[in-house]
């Protein structure tokens, strides 16, 4: 991943503005807000267990190399001529959770030659191992978040499945790349949908969908356009 994640202007803001809006509404309860290079794997790790909302702003990644796995039709052995997988490729196609997740501090370093894993990597395996049970709703405001890899017999893996194992309520991802200030745009509308008008998390998605599709300059033009909140997708109860 060396140098591979540019960076998000907007996320910071972002997330101190999410912050903001939590402590607007629910008063003395404890936040965590990790910024830079605090916002590493280990401190994910260590606090998420205790989170009734998580919220990243970060780099979603799903890895670009289609590695087929074992009983897949289009593995290696299936195409005529093909070269076999080798025992690398062979692991990771049987292991689809490890081919997408998302960057934390550290993401651009280059990878220990000592450690199985780079330190600011967190693969949607990594998510599915977290206790995720008292989290009400996790939001991973990123690109590509909901997408994932089908594997021959172990279905769709993405970070919203992994989610989703871990014991999150709802999930928020994004089905494509999605731009920076408008994604901060429609995190503050969904907000304070959410918890300063009381509305459901379905309700609250639409309605900040609705005000980014309406919103217009000071000629009457659009701000902003379908694929700037089309792609954010809600799953849950």
């Amino acid at each position: 991943f060396g140098q591979g994640f540019g960076a998000l202007p907007w996320t910071a803001s972002e997330a101190q503005e999410t912050e903001a809006a939590f402590r607007k509404t629910h008063g003395e309860a404890p936040t965590h807000l990790f910024l830079g290079s605090e916002a590493s794997r280990d401190a994910l790790v260590e606090h998420a267990s205790r989170a009734q909302f998580l919220h990243l702003a970060t780099h979603g990644w799903i890895s670009a190399e289609a590695l087929a796995s074992y009983g897949d039709d289009s593995a290696g052995s299936a195409r005529p001529g093909a070269l076999a997988l080798d025992s690398g490729a062979s692991i990771l196609g049987m292991a689809p959770m490890l081919l997408c997740g998302v960057a934390l501090a550290g993401a651009n370093l280059a990878p220990d030659p000592r450690q199985v894993w780079v330190p600011g990597v967190l693969t949607a395996e990594d998510v599915a191992a977290l206790d995720l049970s008292g989290c009400e709703l996790a939001v991973l405001s990123a690109c590509d978040t909901g997408m994932g890899l089908a594997r021959a017999g172990l279905g769709l893996a993405s970070l919203q499945r992994a989610l989703h194992m871990a014991g999150a309520r709802y999930t928020l991802t994004s089905l494509w790349t999605v731009p920076d200030a408008p994604t901060r745009n429609l995190m503050r509308a969904f907000y304070r949908r959410l918890w300063e008008e009381g509305q459901s998390p379905r309700e609250a998605l639409w309605c900040a969908k609705t005000e980014l599709r309406r919103a217009r300059d000071e000629l009457g033009r659009p701000l902003h356009s379908p694929p700037d909140w089309a792609g954010w997708v809600l799953t849950g109860e």
